[in-house]
């Protein structure tokens, strides 16, 4: 039984990152993650890290900025140190187990014509 487990639906908020380990190509990507209460909308932001498996995916999908997408995956906290030396701690991520694209709805401009997204 996985006790860590967690499925976003969002959109990609800038293109992926992809970067180089000594081991492996993995990407980084942003997303935007909102959430309605009645009347009012709340924005998470949170990294979603790509390795393996997923990374795959997210090449396969063709993931890009604007893009809607569910990942799963498990939930992490990081800590690390920016640029000016400032120590971020309990900075919330994402590890990827499985990227999906969701499709672009296409306008129709009139009734005789449908509406095909090829692949």
């Amino acid at each position: 039984m996985k006790t860590n487990e967690i499925r976003l639906v969002g959109n990609v908020t800038k293109e992926p990152q992809i970067l180089n380990s000594s081991t492996t190509e993995f990407a980084v990507i942003r997303m935007a993650v909102n959430t309605r209460y009645g009347e009012k909308e709340e924005t998470i932001y949170i990294d979603v890290k790509a390795f393996g498996n997923s990374f795959r995916d997210l090449k396969y999908f063709e993931v890009g900025k604007g893009d809607r997408v569910q990942v799963e995956g498990r939930l992490v906290m990081e800590e690390f140190t920016t640029k000016d030396g400032v120590e971020v701690k309990n900075h919330p991520a994402v590890i990827a187990n499985s990227i999906a694209r969701f499709h672009k709805k296409q306008k129709v401009e009139s009734e005789d014509q449908v509406a095909v997204e090829s692949f």
